[in-house]
């Protein structure tokens, strides 16, 4: 009788243990290779769902109501979308596209560029009060460019690009506010490249997202996003954008976006939040 009741115990202390056992993180796929720990958590303070994957993403900062300043993004259909901080996102146009950059116009309506695989520049400008963009003609519209290049703030008369011939070149940028068209051509005389990462302080932390890493990357340091309040974390990004620009709110000194690989979820952390976490001045 003695043995039935220790067998019986000690297979109830196995049962107990195997049910107890730590499983690692079972929301991270078997693709994703963590590279040794994060050296950071980062809470999530939002997050939008787009139709698909989020392949580019820009910022076009309204000075006027900062929390009205757009994501304009594209997705892994080619697509075009756009949102703020505060709602979800809405179509643009369905195309082709493969890049986008958003425009600083200080008091006047926000626009942005969009490239597509043709290599050619469409341009959008805000076309009334709820956030709605329409396409306006762009003279030279076909330029040999390959990708924009971004920056901590958005350009306002000059962006600068990479070329299909891999060189940097900067480009003007004119609206012919009477004819609602945008003019733009490349000057004589070009300035220092800004074609450089986007970091998380000026010149310092570059950001970046590397293949098959469930961390957010500033410069060595790993960061690994986590469930805030009511917000799930994030294992699989794919992509990550970042701006100075006040984008209303919590985010008045700028925002990280993180985008997963596999959905069409992005999840948004204030940059102050990010700069305090990490000891970082501004």
């Amino acid at each position: 009788m003695f043995r039935d009741n220790f067998l019986l115990f000690t297979a109830c202390l196995a049962l107990i243990s195997c049910h107890n056992e730590p499983k690692g993180n079972a929301k991270t796929p078997h693709h994703i290779q963590k590279s040794g720990p994060a050296d950071m958590e980062l809470r999530a303070t939002s997050d939008i769902f787009a139709p698909a994957p989020i392949k580019q993403l820009s910022f076009v900062p309204n000075n006027v109501a900062s929390w009205l300043g757009h994501i304009i993004m594209v997705d892994a259909n080619g697509d075009l979308h756009r949102a703020t901080t505060n709602s979800q996102v809405i179509a643009v146009k369905q195309g082709n596209y493969v890049d986008v950059i958003g425009l600083d116009r200080p008091n006047k309506a926000g626009a942005f560029l969009a490239l597509t695989q043709d290599k050619t520049v469409h341009a959008f400008i805000e076309a009334d009060n709820e956030g709605n963009f329409k396409s306006i003609p762009v003279t030279q519209a076909k330029i040999p460019i390959k990708s924009f290049c971004q920056s901590n703030n958005a350009p306002e008369n000059q962006l600068w690009a990479r070329t299909q011939k891999g060189e940097i070149a900067a480009y003007d940028i004119m609206f012919l506010e009477e004819s609602s068209a945008v003019l733009i051509h490349k000057p004589d005389v070009a300035g220092k490249s800004a074609c450089e990462p986007l970091t998380l302080k000026s010149g310092e932390l570059a950001l970046a997202v590397k293949p098959n890493s469930p961390f957010v990357h500033f410069d060595d340091k790993k960061a690994e996003i986590i469930k805030g309040l009511s917000i799930e974390g994030m294992t699989t990004p794919g992509y990550a954008a970042l701006t100075h620009e006040n984008m209303g709110s919590v985010f008045a000194d700028g925002i990280l976006i993180t985008a997963d690989s596999e959905t069409g979820r992005l999840i948004f952390i204030a940059r102050s939040y990010i700069m305090k976490a990490m000891a970082v001045e501004n």
